[in-house]
């Protein structure tokens, strides 16, 4: 399976591979900003800079993804797209496709595609707190080539049976504004398994919040479908 790199956000393609076995922009000048403040809605402090191609916003300086608001209007004030649902969940809202399954497992909720169930292949699962219960993941993944799943080896492949992964790459990395003003940082991994095959596994990740977004193993027929979910969500009511 061949996929090319999916951009949630303004950041490009960076790929960053490593084998699993064996192997600022500077900020503008205070005037500048003052000017862009008056004409494009520049936030003081460096904040993220205006909407790029593709609907995503980079960051000027380090970003602080999940603890500035654009000043939207919040998720719950406006009704999911034509052919979904609203789906709350631990004072999270997001808008689910009309016929997918949602299931609570293990402390996260599962999104899954017409026909298919819990939490496996081409699922989107909410994980609230979840660095706090993965042992720091994946906050601490984030940037790593392996970064995809605690369990790094295991091949994540649609009917991959026992295989192991044999390498991966973080094959896209940006950022996704939600509803509720929030900028998620996005991740994407592209990981080859023993024997052929490979699977793509995206992460929307907030720090501050402590929420993922996560796909574990992408169905490329939803690629659409999973971003709009997440730029639905509003965690205006969510408490850790």
């Amino acid at each position: 399976m061949s996929t090319a790199p999916f951009v949630s956000a303004a950041g490009s393609s960076a790929p960053a591979a490593r084998r699993l076995r064996g192997a600022g922009r500077a900020a503008l000048p205070g005037l500048l900003c003052a000017v862009a403040l008056l004409a494009a809605g520049c936030q003081a402090g460096g904040g993220e800079a205006p909407p790029q191609a593709g609907g995503s916003a980079a960051p000027a300086a380090a970003p602080s993804p999940d603890a500035s608001f654009t000043g939207r209007m919040p998720a719950a004030s406006v009704p999911p797209p034509s052919g979904y649902r609203e789906q709350q969940f631990q004072g999270i809202r997001v808008a689910v496709p009309e016929g997918w399954a949602a299931e609570e497992s293990g402390g996260n909720l599962c999104l899954a595609p017409e026909g298919r169930s819990g939490c496996g292949f081409g699922a989107l699962a909410i994980m609230p707190s979840v660095a706090e219960r993965a042992d720091g993941w994946p906050a601490e993944g984030l940037d790593e080539a392996d970064g995809f799943a605690r369990d790094n080896e295991r091949c994540l492949a649609e009917n991959a049976g026992d295989r192991e992964v044999d390498d991966s790459e973080i094959s896209a990395r940006g950022f996704t504004a939600m509803a509720d003003g929030r900028t998620a940082n996005f991740r994407e991994w592209t990981a080859a398994c023993e024997d052929d095959g490979e699977f793509v596994s995206r992460l929307w990740y907030l720090p501050v919040s402590d929420v993922a977004f996560y796909l574990a193993a992408a169905d490329p027929a939803h690629t659409d479908t999973y971003l709009t979910v997440v730029e639905s969500a509003d965690l205006t009511s969510y408490q850790p």
